[in-house]
């Protein structure tokens, strides 16, 4: 099966592995974001734009490798 780098470095994953991740962290910012307000939002935002970055990363990786 083919491997993905999770991070910019080699860390290489499946992608179900890599999917169930983001999946994970993005189901645990949302409830966070539910159940507070404030300044806790601005956190989950930017774990929000940090998985932004994750699947943009994958999309690349991809694309990458289908050219």
């Amino acid at each position: 099966m083919k491997e993905y780098n999770w991070n910019y470095e080699r860390d290489p994953i499946s992608i179900l592995e890599y999917v169930s991740r983001i999946s994970e962290q993005i189901s645990d910012v949302c409830l966070t974001m539910r159940e507070c307000d404030g300044d806790m939002w601005l956190s989950e935002v930017r774990k929000l734009y940090d998985m932004e970055h994750k699947l943009a990363y994958l999309v690349g990786q991809i694309k990458k490798e289908s050219e």
